[in-house]
């Protein structure tokens, strides 16, 4: 029982630190876009939901040659829509496009 109890203690600590693990990789990635672009360009950062999942966009701009980047809260890249691309991503996203309307704007504030 005891051993049990250990192994239990174990996977809770290593999914915790998973998730805090995915949780900085998106601060990360905040803190060095809002390092990179001024608050004065056309350029944000927002959350939304869908299917039960949490996307950050890191929205490039308006600018011909910018693109969009939608991350997963594993902070892996999930999809790339405009910019120089005339059509989105030729995948399909794993989120409705039409969630991205109820989103939250997180940069800049």
């Amino acid at each position: 029982m005891k051993l049990l109890a250990l192994f239990s203690f174990l996977f809770l600590l290593l999914a915790n630190q998973c998730g805090q693990k995915e949780s900085n990789c998106l601060e990360e990635k905040i803190t060095a876009f809002a390092q990179k672009y001024d608050r004065k360009q056309a350029v944000s950062i927002f959350t939304f939901e869908s299917g039960g999942e949490s996307y950050t966009v890191f929205d490039n701009g308006i600018a011909f040659d910018a693109q969009a980047y939608v991350l997963n809260s594993a902070c892996d890249t999930v999809y790339i829509y405009g910019g120089m691309m005339l059509e989105p991503d030729a995948s399909d996203p794993p989120f409705d496009m039409r969630d991205m309307n109820n989103r939250t704007q997180i940069w800049p504030e």
